[in-house]
């Protein structure tokens, strides 16, 4: 009773100080920069979807299509850009700032060294490879969209530098008031040009190939605004960095190697649907999945708070996390359910009213995809409450085992069903993602257990 009694005690007291803005002390730091994170992620998150939305009812879904085909190849590569640096610097910089600020600076400098090699790396493995990805593997006219896409990883990966640098620093406002700017100009300045340039009747792929033009000037203008509001406030900026002995170095690449597994594989995991897709279909069918796709991620977002109970997460220990991890399971799946359920049943008309009629090919294709909404809130949750137990190599092992399943699963049922025409074919996809994610939920329910 007395472990009940102190958990609805912390509980309350949580609700107290976000409704006072209390946020004095190391608790109230931690509500705070949670706050901030999550505002963050709503943010990226919905003003992902009203971009996606708004350019797949004002270009045809040849050209979404395309536009997604692109996007998976660029975000494919662009997982090479970071490997873990942003969480090493979170990790070493933070543990380190108050205590030895030109080691922290030495750490910083190092770490921006490896990021550029790396995103440069990148993109010259992109600018190499768009050839033979758009005429061979997708033979599809994306190649100055991925030429395009290339210099888009650079500024976007440097970007994301900064933001963790802010974030290391205590500073969640910043990246808040970088992606408002992003989000808001991708939306008004590409459908505002692309609205103009429609009256020219220009070709699909030259649609796409200034669509992601757009998306690298937008990231250049994000990454200086980040960056002029790091270097205004950042109290290392006077600070000479000393040098990192060999016991440091071996430590860092170690760290970013263990978490490197962890974060790239995730990021492939979020694009290698459409990647699989892509040689097996038209580009329109590309883009009638990536509709459904998108709306259902979107909306399980919403109910996933992985973000607000991971510092709560981090507070407790023993019976006390258990329980509180317990209940909030069984209330994610609650809504994660009635989410499913609106899925299922008003798809036809999700489909119309949003997309509009030309993605009707989209609302069975949407009926299959609701059963993520079961399982996308839940494997954020399990996930965040594995790491707060410290355990990454439980995370790493199930990582790892579920990129091999939603590569190989996917891959057979769209080989197998190719003969049959696109729309089965994307059902293989649906199937293959359903499978791997129901996978990815029941190991991670395992490691739970184990641990």
């Amino acid at each position: 009773m007395s472990l009940i009694k102190e958990e609805e005690s912390d509980i309350k007291n949580l609700y107290r100080r976000i409704k006072k803005r209390d946020f004095s002390g190391n608790i109230g730091l931690a509500i705070k920069n949670s706050t901030y994170q999550f505002s963050t992620n709503i943010v990226s998150k919905l003003g992902a979807l009203i971009f996606t939305i708004i350019l797949a009812r004002i270009v045809l879904p040849e050209t979404f299509g395309l536009y997604n085909l692109a996007l998976s190849t660029i975000m494919f590569f662009y997982v090479f850009s970071d490997l873990g640096v942003n969480e090493a610097l979170i990790y070493f910089s933070s543990k380190t700032l108050n205590k030895n600020k030109a080691k922290t600076k030495a750490y910083i400098d190092h770490l921006f060294k490896i990021k550029l090699f790396l995103a440069i790396f990148s993109a010259i493995a992109l600018i190499a490879f768009a050839k033979f990805i758009s005429e061979s593997y997708y033979r599809q006219p994306i190649f100055l969209a991925l030429i395009a896409g290339s210099l888009y990883i650079i500024f976007t990966s440097l970007q994301s530098f900064y933001m963790a640098l802010s974030q290391s620093n205590n500073n969640f406002r910043y990246p808040l008031i970088k992606e408002v700017f992003l989000q808001v100009s991708r939306i008004v300045l590409i459908s505002l040009v692309i609205l103009y340039v429609k009256r020219f009747n220009l070709t699909s792929s030259s649609n796409v190939s200034i669509i992601f033009i757009l998306l690298l000037i937008i990231s250049i203008f994000s990454l200086f605004i980040m960056y002029f509001l790091l270097i205004k406030n950042l109290k290392l900026k006077e600070v000479k960095a000393s040098e990192l002995n060999k016991k440091d170095i071996k430590e860092l690449r170690r760290f970013i190697f263990e978490i490197a597994l962890i974060t790239s594989s995730i990021m492939l995991l979020g694009n290698i649907d459409k990647i699989i897709l892509g040689p097996f279909v038209p580009p329109e069918f590309v883009g009638y999945y990536s509709a459904a796709f998108s709306l259902v991620s979107a909306s399980a977002f919403l109910i996933a708070f992985s973000d607000v109970f991971f510092p709560i997460f981090l507070r407790m220990r023993g019976k006390k996390l258990e329980r509180a991890f317990k209940k909030t399971v069984i209330a994610t799946l609650l809504m994660s359910f009635v989410l499913f359920l609106f899925l299922l049943i008003f798809a036809d008309p999700l489909i119309k009213i949003i997309f509009g009629g030309n993605y009707i090919s989209s609302i069975n294709m949407l009926r299959a995809l609701a059963f993520l909404a079961l399982f996308f809130p839940l494997i954020e949750l399990y996930t965040s409450y594995i790491i707060s137990k410290g355990n990454l190599d439980k995370i790493k092992r199930v990582v790892f085992f579920i990129l091999v399943v939603s590569v190989i699963l996917p891959f057979l049922l769209v080989k197998i069903l190719s003969n049959y025409g696109p729309n089965v074919t994307v059902f293989g996809v649906i199937i293959g993602v359903v499978i791997s994610k129901a996978t990815h939920l029941g190991s991670l329910v395992w490691a739970s257990r184990k641990i």
